[in-house]
Parts: C-alpha cells; structure tokens; sequence
C-alpha cells in the first residue's frame, strides 16, 4: 500500500510516503493532521540545509526545542512524529538517523478536562430549548439541541456525532451506531428517551425524504455539517447559558461535554449502590475504549461531589484526609 504525499520537496520527499503507508498499515489512521506535521518536518530540515536522509542530533535538538510561549502539549507532539520517523528510518537500514530514549511518564500529560456542573449541564439544555423556542424551525438551534443530547447524553466524540449517517438511528430500539470510530473501533450505544426525542425532532424537520446514507447533521448544501459552523453554534450556546471562559484557555470544549458525561454517570453509579469497580468496563465498552485504563483518564472529582468522596474515603481510610489543624494538614 502506498501513500501520496504532495507537497513534498525536502529529503524526505523519497521516504516519507513510504512511511505513512506502512503506518497506515498497522491501522494507524494517519490523516490530515500528521500528514501536516510530516510535511513541516521536511521542510523544516530542507531550511536548515540538510539534502540527505540523515537526523543528526544537532538538528533534532533544534526541532525539539520549544517556540516561544508554545504549548507543552504540542512541543511533545513535534518531538515524537519526528521521533517515530526517525525508528522507521533505522529500521529501513539508514544509519545516520538520531533517535530519543524518553523515561516512562518524562511527558505526562498535564492537561485536565472541564467538567460541567449539574447546574450548567442544565443550563446548557435550557439555553438550548429557549434558543430553539425563540427560532422554530431554524435549523441551527435544532441542531444544537439534538448535537448536546448527543454529546452529554451518550458521550459521543465530536465527529462521532457529526458521522452519523441515517441508517445509524434507530428511534424504534433507542439506539446510536456509531461506525469506525477512533481507533477503528464500532459500537452501538443505547440512547435515553430525551435523546431520542430530540434526534426525532430535528429528523422530522430536516431529514425527510433523504436516503439512509445521508449524514443527519447537514449544512446548507447537503454535505456534512463542519466543524467551524459547530463550534460557532457552540460558543453562542456558552454565552446564552451563562457559562464562562476557562481561566487562561480558550473555553470549555465540546469534547468536555464527554468528560463531564463520564463522571456524571460514574456519580449516578455511585448513587444507585452499584460498585465502581464492576460498573467501569461497562462504561468503557460504552464508550468504544479498548482498554479500562483510557477510562480512567475520563475520571475526574467535581467541586460539587468532593465532600461526598471525602466523607467515604474517611469511613475506609480515617488518615487519609488530615484534618485541619494536623501537622500535615496546614
């Protein structure tokens, strides 16, 4: 299997799609956004004057070095494509090629996901419904509502919604399939009768008389709805909800939206005296993972529950919380 990557013109332009094929054979996706990140490196080191297929150290210390105020995140991003190629060169038998050992947890990630509250959860739903109340009939407010129900109410990733084809809703059963999700991995989800409801609602406006391949979230001319035309709608249902900027970012994410569900039904767990540690795999089947360990990245404490899971903790560890006053408590 080969890959065609125009737009090639440094040293790597022989060998690197090459690369991506092999990738993409082990059943990496390898889309737009490494594609980018591949062209970047061979232009970075056609700029620096290398004409060669070879990786000194020189030059990987300097695409690794950080950019002004970049983020860490992407900084890790930049070193490990660069790296991972970097492996396949040496395995292709090319011997000048630099390669980085990084210790276990050298790069851990330090990014926390917003979780709603309850209270904005719902304020979310009735900005929604005003919004929707207020513009019958215009498309984007339905759409908005039925993308929400989805987003919280099933934990679907952003493009796992927007993928959705006709075919893949079943209001009869209650049920979402989503299809080659991330990693490659399908499922069918079972969907709450205030989601149905709100996916028959916008599908009796805007779906009838389309055919069962057609996307359900559609723009204007019939194509998939965008992602830039998403996010518009969400910001604008930010601000009629009430809810703020994160503190120096850039907002609370629609993928939050699946954060916060995955801690709101651990919590409605909790409540209903089903334990923790049986319910987890379901959700992690619920929510495509491969593995219990990529759901326990979803776990996270909330403001509003803290003094419940403190006052638990105290009844199986008395010493874990010290009190206040404690010496290690101060």
């Amino acid at each position: 299997m080969y890959c065609d990557l125009p737009g090639l013109y440094g040293p790597f332009k022989d060998v690197m799609p090459g690369y991506v094929a092999y990738k993409r054979s082990l059943g990496c996706k390898y889309g737009n956004t490494i594609l980018q990140r591949l062209k970047e490196i061979d232009r970075f080191f056609a700029e620096h004057g290398v004409t060669d297929v070879a990786v000194s150290e020189e030059i990987f210390e300097l695409w690794s070095a950080r950019r002004g105020d970049e983020r860490r995140s992407n900084q890790w991003k930049r070193i490990s494509a660069l790296n991972c190629f970097c492996r396949y060169l040496t395995g292709r038998g090319f011997a000048d090629v630099c390669t980085r050992e990084y210790p276990k947890g050298a790069w851990e990630r330090t990014f926390f996901p917003y979780i709603f509250t309850h209270d904005q959860i719902a304020a979310l739903f009735a900005a929604a419904g005003d919004m929707w109340r207020k513009r019958r009939g215009d498309r984007d407010a339905a759409t908005m509502a039925a993308l929400i129900s989805l987003y919280y109410g099933c934990g679907l990733r952003k493009c796992e919604a927007l993928n959705l084809r006709m075919r893949d809703v079943n209001p009869d059963i209650g049920t979402v399939r989503i299809m080659g999700g991330k990693n490659g991995t399908s499922r069918i989800v079972a969907a709450s009768g205030s989601v149905m409801r709100a996916m028959e609602t916008y599908c009796g406006l805007f779906c009838v008389g389309i055919d069962d391949d057609s996307f359900v979230f559609q723009n204007s001319r019939g194509n998939r709805l965008g992602d830039h035309k998403l996010y518009a709608m969400y910001r604008d249902l930010l601000v009629a909800a009430g809810i703020p900027k994160r503190k120096g970012a850039r907002g609370p994410r629609i993928h939050d939206l699946r954060h916060t569900f995955c801690v709101h039904a651990l919590e409605q767990m909790d409540r209903r005296g089903l334990d923790l540690y049986a319910s987890a795999p379901l959700l992690c089947a619920y929510l495509g993972h491969k593995t219990i360990s990529e759901t326990e990245y979803y776990l996270r404490l909330v403001e509003e529950n803290f003094r419940d899971i403190e006052e638990k903790s105290r009844r199986y560890a008395p010493g874990l919380f010290p009190k206040e006053g404690d010496r290690n408590g101060k």
